[in-house]
């Protein structure tokens, strides 16, 4: 899952390697947090549509699940792919200077028959698990903007002190 952000910086007195290292701290921050606290509630929604855009599923589906499962949790059957796509989702966070990413893995499925390639996700379950809501985007945008101006202006009077100290 890639997340767009942007925000306006309004801070100088930093130097472009400062600001990269800065903002790659800010992006890893970012996605943990989105994996940490966010993706699992994807997995708790219990009807079709809403924030994460859950496609209905058949009734029979659901009673069936109901029946065996004991729930109607939309995105879990027996929990498998729950437990993997936030296990290796939070083992594959990556940032760089410009956007973060986490890839969660869903539960692969092997037939008996050998010939046949193992698969992951069904398509629009992946999309399900991976999209991020605009007020979730725009919610990162302004905690990233708050956090970036408080590690500049602590880089910034950290610079001061050292060149004080060089000065005395």
């Amino acid at each position: 899952m890639i997340v767009p952000i942007s925000f306006g910086i309004k801070y100088e007195g930093i130097t472009k390697r400062e600001h990269n290292k800065i903002m790659r701290l800010l992006m890893r921050n970012m996605m943990t947090e989105h994996v940490t606290k966010t993706l699992p509630k994807h997995f708790e929604q219990t009807r079709p549509g809403g924030k994460y855009k859950i496609k209905r599923r058949t009734k029979a589906y659901i009673q069936k699940k109901q029946r065996r499962k004991g729930h109607s949790k939309m995105l879990v059957w027996s929990g498998k792919l729950k437990r993997k796509a936030l296990m290796t989702a939070k083992n594959t966070v990556r940032a760089t200077k410009t956007r973060s990413t986490s890839r969660p893995t869903g539960t692969r499925v092997k037939y008996k028959d050998s010939t046949r390639p193992l698969l992951s996700f069904v398509p629009f379950v992946k999309q399900e698990i991976e999209i991020i809501p605009i007020s979730e985007v725009k919610r990162y945008a302004r905690d990233m903007e708050k956090q970036y101006t408080r590690l500049a202006k602590r880089l910034k009077k950290v610079k001061q002190i050292r060149r004080a100290k060089r000065g005395a």
